[in-house]
């Protein structure tokens, strides 16, 4: 209904014309019928021109012949419907807005309804430039906006795919070489231990069959089953050894979990930086400097969620030649004087037991700052 409001609004115009018309026509009571049947049809080609979607320049031109007719015929009581046909020619042809305002100028034609003609042709000026120039810039606006948010949408739709593609590829990725280490793990024991332990089992029946026959040769024996037993736990070792987890890779993990969770529960930009030292030996920084970063770290952050109303937290981790600092930060409220409680006390009874130093402070947030040497 929103979209004929202007046909509706413009009828009824014409229709308190046509009363006006009716009323002034008195004197001319034979001629009223032919009179009203001109304006009949001059209402009903303005109409059709508004609801039409061909030959608009048809509709126009009917319509403007029948105004001439009507001038022709009746005179000054038709002349206010020049503003009405010819705003309407001036839209058809997209002309520009100060022309809307030519309409006024019939107000010269007879000043003894001037003021009159002014009212009606400024309220039919306001009407067309309303409905003409600004709705239809609104409209185009519109338009425009619905392309783009549907652009958008099918942007995102792609990225959806593609991002639930890649998630799948990459869960395929580490499950295939989950699957390939413990292979290659299954393998390496079989290869190194299966033979070993295998002999050892037939060496120790041997055992039971001689031990009571041949007591110097049954302990020789076991002599040689006991080192053969020592020797594959050693090889478990070795392996066990170069099958565990990195330490430095296993924190980052945990860090960028705690990261991620962060995001995804509270809403808050979490990141974990690593600037790593190209002098030091990764050999060096033992798990328990890692175990006490972690600790420090999860209290921090869980601090920072309790009472930092905080936007952003960073943790910043630089190995350098010697020892290792861990900076954690955030953009919260902070506090204007420091109460150590028990987490505070806890993070630096932990970073004392490892020779290390924790400094708090709070400017634009809170800070801790953790320095740990790697000779612990």
């Amino acid at each position: 209904m929103k979209e004929y409001y202007f046909p509706v609004v413009k009828f009824i115009s014409l229709l308190f014309l046509i009363a006006y018309f009716m009323a002034a026509s008195w004197e001319w009571a034979g001629e009223t019928g032919m009179e009203l049947f001109l304006l009949a049809c001059l209402l009903a080609v303005s109409m059709y021109y508004e609801v039409a979607r061909e030959k608009r320049l048809f509709i126009f031109l009917t319509e403007a012949f029948l105004l001439l007719v009507l001038l022709f015929l009746y005179g000054e009581y038709c002349f206010f419907l020049l503003p009405i046909v010819l705003l309407d020619g001036l839209t058809f042809f997209s002309a520009p807005l100060v022309s809307y305002f030519l309409p006024l100028l019939g107000a010269a034609y007879d000043l003894d309804y001037a003021y009159p003609y002014i009212s009606f042709c400024l309220f039919v000026i306001i009407l067309y430039i309303q409905h003409h120039v600004i709705i239809k810039e609104y409209r185009s606006y519109l338009v425009d906006f619905e392309k783009q948010e549907s652009q958008l949408k099918r942007s995102l739709n792609h990225k959806d795919v593609f991002l639930k593609n890649k998630l799948e590829q990459n869960r395929l990725h580490f499950e295939n070489r989950i699957l390939a280490e413990k292979a290659r793990l299954s393998q390496s024991l079989h290869d190194k231990l299966g033979h070993s332990i295998n002999g050892s089992i037939y060496q120790l029946e041997a055992c039971k069959v001689l031990v009571e026959r041949e007591p110097v040769k049954t302990q020789h024996r076991m002599d040689q089953v006991i080192l053969s037993l020592r020797e594959s736990m050693d090889e478990i070792r070795s392996i066990l050894r170069e099958e565990t987890p990195d330490k430095k890779q296993m924190a980052l993990l945990q860090l960028t979990d705690l990261c991620e969770s962060c995001r995804q529960k509270y809403g808050i930009h979490a990141e974990v930086i690593l600037e790593d030292s190209i002098t030091y030996d990764p050999a060096q920084i033992k798990a328990s400097i890692w175990e006490v970063i972690l600790d420090n770290t999860f209290e921090a952050v869980s601090n920072a969620l309790k009472y930092a109303q905080c936007q952003n937290i960073r943790i910043r981790i630089m190995i350098l030649n010697q020892f290792i600092r861990c900076h954690i930060s955030d953009d919260g409220v902070g506090c204007g004087e420091i109460v150590e409680g028990m987490g505070l006390q806890g993070m630096k009874q932990r970073t004392r037991e490892l020779g290390g130093t924790l400094s708090v402070k709070s400017v634009n947030g809170f800070e801790i700052n953790m320095i740990l040497p790697f000779d612990v």
